[in-house]
């Protein structure tokens, strides 16, 4: 077939045979002289692919093309689908017909001293549709220049992002929301821990009076059926308080305030405890009650001495509740040992009634008891268990039962440790004598009746007591010159509660500033015992207070220090 030229006649010679395009829209080839077939071939061939090329950018790209005043030249397809208007809405018109104006007048003067230095902008616009509608671009404008650097105007290439900015905006939005879900989540748990210090204070108070006159009656001579009647009154309370001390570590459990305090002890000796805490009770029941710590166990180990304590005493007391005749046995053995850490198993193992194999899985479970029958003989809230897979958990342990019923019941758990630096127990405890008569003794106290059953207490050892109604009085008898020994200072008071009035005799001069001030409170969470600390007091004892307890205190804060009587100074009772 013969080679057939192109027609060039409706070609403009006059053409620069660099456009792309003429008028027609045709290639370009100049008046064609000088090209072979091939080339002219070559060429239509580009031509073809430069309009595919067109077609593409002008169904997919939003471009458009202006003259050095922004006035729209060109405009694709896209560009008008995404806006709204037509091509012949569009040309000869500005970009502002897209504004938005939800850009301030700053984005616009810095993109236009960008691009008018001839420099290519980039950034996110936000623009409107003819309907109405808000939609986001990426944009980028390059300056567009002729052969001899003549500034002709701008091209716009943008990609639609609205989806994108949807998006963001959806999972800023979620993020807020669960942010604020959060925020109300710590409120409330803040809230749950406050609440049950209050009701810890407002049943402890109470219960105070009751085991304080209790404690002082039965120091008192009674006839064994008095006595009898004394000491079952005493129980009862003791039961009661148990409940109540059960209730509050879940609450505080589950506000999640029980922080861990890792220091090196000893897990044998601290099985040995619990062993000597229940033996009273075992040998009542006419139960043998032992520990046994295999040879492997470190004698110290790193982690929460009284967590793990309160574990082993609540897994051996449930255990003792079910046991009516053989034995209860505590084992501590080694699961696995490397040398960054280590992991301890604890058993605790009874002859007792044994559980029902579909009771076990809900063993755990707060308020919760295998036996939950009005029948049942053994009492309890059921939270014990419940109290001890937290704690267990907390400490980054396991917890699970096994038993066969009329066999008895094993109790076990796993508790990662750490390696303790030094191989060595902590030395015992200094004893400390208890100061004798004479002692100065202020006490800050507005409940009447704990007045009462503190100086009952204290009236026995001789000491010289002052009563304050609040932490305001406290504060005006050190004010007035008067001295005391020590200070025992209830927390939650009107007119001025412990902490603040502490903080007042604290800044006073003379030895108001280093008397020993002991905080008597029912609020004993860990977080309240820092803060009664940082506000300047030396010790807390726990209401109901336990005589015991609170000359352990006194003992402690009078250690190597001369009474007001030795140092010759002068203080009245008021």
């Amino acid at each position: 077939m013969p080679n057939r030229k192109p027609k060039t006649a409706a070609w403009e010679p006059s053409q620069a045979v660099d456009d792309p395009f003429n008028v027609a829209g045709r290639p370009n080839l100049g008046d064609g002289r000088g090209r072979t077939e091939a080339e002219i071939a070559q060429a239509l061939i580009d031509f073809e692919n430069l309009k595919v090329y067109q077609r593409a950018i002008d169904t997919h790209q939003i471009v458009a093309m202006t003259d050095r005043q922004g006035r729209i030249q060109h405009v694709s397809d896209m560009f008008c689908a995404i806006s709204g208007y037509s091509r012949e809405e569009l040309l000869g018109r500005t970009h502002a017909v897209v504004n938005s104006g939800l850009q301030p007048r700053k984005f616009w003067v810095d993109l236009w001293r960008t691009i008018g230095r001839g420099r290519t902008w980039s950034g996110e616009i936000c623009n409107r549709t003819k309907a109405g509608d808000i939609y986001w671009v990426q944009s980028t404008i390059f300056p567009l220049h002729d052969a001899t650097g003549k500034h002709l105007g701008f091209l716009a290439v943008r990609s639609d992002i609205t989806g994108l900015k949807n998006a963001k905006a959806a999972l800023l939005d979620e993020t807020r929301r669960l942010e604020e879900a959060r925020d109300a989540a710590e409120a409330a748990s803040r809230a749950k821990t406050e609440f049950a210090a209050t009701v810890s204070h407002e049943i402890r108070t109470p219960m105070n009076g009751v085991l304080g006159m209790l404690t002082v009656l039965l120091d008192t001579k009674l006839d064994p059926r008095q006595r009898h009647w004394a000491e079952t009154a005493r129980d009862s309370a003791r039961g009661l308080l148990a409940l109540l001390n059960d209730v509050l570590d879940f609450s505080k459990l589950e506000a999640d305030a029980a922080d861990l305090e890792l220091i090196a002890c000893n897990p044998g000796k601290l099985a040995g405890e619990v062993v000597a805490l229940l033996t009273d009770q075992a040998r009542a029941k006419g139960v043998t009650l032992r520990a046994v710590v295999a040879a492997d166990v470190p004698p110290q180990v790193v982690c929460d001495p009284t967590k793990l304590r309160q574990v082993l005493f609540n897994l051996a007391g449930n255990a003792l509740k079910f046991t009516s005749e053989g034995a209860v046995a505590i084992t501590v053995s080694l699961a696995h040992a490397d040398p960054e850490q280590m992991r301890l198993h604890v058993k605790i193992s009874d002859t007792g009634c044994g559980i029902d194999a579909g009771a076990i899985p809900r063993l755990f479970d707060r308020f919760t008891q295998a036996d939950s029958s009005t029948t049942r003989t053994h009492g309890g809230t059921g939270l014990g268990l419940a109290i001890s897979k937290k704690l267990v958990e907390r400490m980054g342990g396991e917890i699970g039962a096994t038993s066969t019923q009329g066999v008895g019941s094993t109790f076990w758990f796993t508790l990662p440790c750490g390696i303790a630096d030094e191989v060595a127990d902590a030395p015992d405890a200094a004893i400390l004598d208890v100061p004798g008569p004479g002692l100065r003794i202020l006490v800050a106290e507005d409940n009447a009746v704990n007045q009462r059953v503190i100086e009952a207490m204290l009236d026995t050892f001789g000491y010289v007591i002052d009563l304050a109604a609040n932490g305001e009085e406290a504060v005006g008898m050190f004010r007035r010159g008067l001295f005391y020994d020590l200070v025992l200072m209830d927390i939650q008071m009107p007119e001025k509660d412990g902490m603040m009035a502490t903080r007042e005799i604290r800044a006073l001069s003379g030895a108001a500033r280093s008397v020993p001030i002991i905080a008597l409170t029912a609020n004993v969470f860990d977080e309240q015992r820092a803060a009664y600390m940082a506000a300047g007091m030396d010790d807390v004892v726990a209401k109901p207070i336990d005589l015991e307890l609170l000359m352990a205190a006194i003992a402690r804060a009078m250690q190597g220090r001369e009474t007001v009587a030795e140092q010759g100074k002068v203080s009245v009772a008021i």
